[in-house]
């Protein structure tokens, strides 16, 4: 399909952007407008649009744009509200960009190193003038080399966390359906299940940055708890429904794992207020768990890079290259 002057783009994004860092780009071919999600603001020409660039729409949208063809979410993964939304017009061609899988991956080792290295204990030692050193013999401080690592996804985030396993002499196992660490591929579900089980009951850290559908959800539950080792950590900077909540509060309170780090959580709101948590349970009452309030996507070179991504995105919709990163709705990644 060739791009025209008259091709309108349109940004509903609850990510913030700069609209000066697409005044001039292919102004001759595209005609770009910045909304925000929930706003009253009428739409100008909704009819008209031919691309999106975002992670909100509504069902309303979308049946009013008729000629809508692009729809590109600026990050990895896709909200499930989303999908139920996007389904309608089967002809919509959906993706997303993954130009934050290696800030991802390094929060996940922050985490792991924050663990294994027991920096906030030691920190909070030297702030009430304590010296650690007797208390840091009797301390479970340990390297990551040689550790095993479990890497449940094996998208461009797993691929980043293995690589980066690797420098630090870890060994890594991998959980997704076309790369295991069984010499037979899985091609059902039970030897799926069968291979999860095998990881967690080897692994020292386990990562999970699966996307998250319906058979992902809750994936990780009390029983998988109890075949994780006594010393072993999990690591969360996926989605935090993967994890059931209450299994994995549970399993810190009770010691069955030696702790967690823990990015991605289970209330998400546009607001968070202070007597709503982003979390059910007593999270921040255990002394086992490093948490962050979901921001391993965030660095310096995010805004550079989203801009970028997206840039890519629509020079290869004008040349009428394939898109890269297409989302199977059916399937939710």
């Amino acid at each position: 399909m060739v791009i025209n002057r008259k091709t309108k783009v349109l940004f509903f994004s609850t990510s913030p952007y700069d609209p000066e860092q697409f005044k001039t780009f292919m102004r001759d071919k595209l005609d770009i407008s910045f909304y925000k999600p929930n706003t009253k603001q009428k739409i100008k020409d909704i009819e008209k649009t031919h691309i999106v660039i975002g992670d909100w729409f509504t069902k309303t949208m979308l049946r009013k744009a008729k000629n809508l063809k692009y729809f590109f979410i600026p990050y990895s993964g896709i909200p499930p509200k989303l999908i139920d939304i996007l389904k309608e017009k089967k002809e919509l061609i959906v993706s997303n960009t993954h130009y934050n899988a290696d800030f991802v991956a390094e929060h996940a080792f922050s985490l792991m190193l924050t663990l294994a290295r027991k920096t906030i204990y030691l920190d909070q030692c030297m702030r009430c003038d304590q010296i650690p050193h007797i208390k840091v013999k009797k301390t479970n401080l340990f390297s990551l080399r040689e550790k095993k690592l479990a890497i449940l996804g094996y998208g461009y985030i797993g691929r980043s966390i293995e690589k980066k396993a690797k420098v630090f002499g870890m060994k890594p196992l991998i959980y997704h359906k076309q790369k295991s660490i069984c010499t037979d591929m899985l091609s059902n579900e039970k030897k799926q299940k069968k291979e999860l089980k095998l990881i967690l009951s080897k692994s020292d850290f386990i990562v999970v940055c699966l996307p998250l559908t319906e058979k992902t959800r809750g994936l990780i539950g009390e029983n998988e708890f109890k075949l994780i080792k006594p010393s072993a950590y999990i690591i969360n900077v996926s989605r935090g429904e993967i994890i059931q909540e209450k299994a994995l509060y549970n399993a810190l309170k009770n010691n069955t794992i030696a702790g967690a780090g823990i990015d991605t959580w289970y209330n998400y709101t546009t607001k968070i207020s202070a007597t709503k948590q982003l979390y059910n349970y007593p999270f921040n009452k255990l002394k086992n768990i490093v948490m962050s309030p979901h921001i391993a996507y965030r660095s310096d070179l995010l805004e550079t890079c989203r801009t970028n991504s997206i840039k890519k995105y629509l020079t290869r919709v004008i040349m009428e290259k394939k898109v890269e990163n297409i989302i199977d709705l059916k399937r939710g990644y």
